[in-house]
């Protein structure tokens, strides 16, 4: 599936707000694991396309 060139740009922005809310709100808990989050968000983005 192809998406527009302003479809990748919202995915791109939703991806860096989640990890990056999810890094400072988790941080403190669970160490400033980037890759983690940056993992899960990845997941769920490829996971919800086929919605988009």
């Amino acid at each position: 599936m192809m998406m527009s060139g302003e479809e990748q740009a919202v995915v791109v922005a939703v991806t860096a707000v989640t990890v990056r809310g999810v890094s400072i709100r988790d941080g403190e808990m669970k160490g400033a694991d980037g890759s983690t989050f940056l993992e899960v968000t990845i997941a769920t983005v490829l996971l919800s396309l086929p919605i988009i």
